[in-house]
């Protein structure tokens, strides 16, 4: 099986309009979990602040990791 590439100008108009969305969600998930990390202390964080500050950078997976399991109960 192979899956061809749609490039930008191949897309509808609703394709391109949901992957604006999808793409602007994940930047925003991934910036309120940055700005978290930044600001709490690491005594409240399930881990080293570094490691966690990587997995921040793996699309989708790593926000929703820090949200669920990165952070201590304040």
């Amino acid at each position: 099986m192979s899956l061809k590439k749609t490039t930008w100008r191949e897309m509808s108009g609703k394709q391109r309009g949901l992957t604006a969305v999808v793409g602007a969600a994940q930047v925003a998930l991934t910036a309120a979990a940055f700005r978290d990390l930044v600001k709490r202390p690491a005594d409240q964080v399930n881990g080293p602040k570094i490691a966690w500050g990587l997995a921040l950078l793996v699309n989708w997976v790593g926000p929703l990791a820090y949200f669920a399991k990165g952070r201590t109960a304040s």
